[in-house]
């Protein structure tokens, strides 16, 4: 199998308290049985209220195209599903003596096999701190979550799932 990730970042400071950031990517996955294009873009208007304080809001938009062999042995059986993934972003940091981090997106959830209204969420949480003198404490937290639904007659195996999906909590102390 092949992962590939094409990942860009633009930014450009507006005034003093603003800028704008945009972050174009493209994602390959071919599996035995599965391959997926997908094209998205991060727009995000940034507010820095305090010098140590950044707000962000924004929009994720994707575009996706997922095929698959649901029948491998049949080279007429390879069906296609493509589908948006579209919903604001919420950006929180923090630094002073911690870095705090805090990232909330909602996603509807739209393709030729779901179900209207589905949608997806995930939320991350960063935290770090010098403790003493060479140490850092690190915490993360990834957390996704989704109500996504299929049309009654429609396969599983052409469900768009993206490349980050699992839920963990991680912990580090770092010297």
């Amino acid at each position: 199998f092949d992962f590939f990730k094409l990942e860009g970042f633009l930014s450009t400071l507006l005034s003093k308290k603003f800028n704008f950031s945009f972050s174009p990517s493209y994602y390959y996955r071919d599996l035995s049985n599965q391959k997926l294009d997908a094209f998205s873009g991060e727009f995000n208007l940034n507010a820095l209220p305090a010098n140590n304080l950044n707000i962000g809001l924004g929009t994720y938009l994707e575009n996706f195209r997922l095929s698959a062999d649901l029948f491998p042995d049949f080279s007429a059986t390879r069906q296609t599903n493509d589908g948006f993934r579209w919903g604001p972003e919420l950006t929180l940091d923090y630094l002073k003596k911690v870095y705090f981090n805090l990232r909330y997106i909602f996603l509807w959830h739209q393709s030729e096999i779901t179900v209207s209204q589905s949608y997806e969420q995930y939320l991350r949480l960063f935290i770090s701190r010098k403790i003493v003198k060479d140490w850092i404490f690190f915490f993360v937290i990834d957390y996704f979550w989704n109500d996504i639904r299929l049309q009654d007659d429609k396969n599983g195996a052409l469900l768009y799932i993206p490349f980050e999906n699992e839920n963990h909590i991680d912990l580090k102390l770092e010297k």
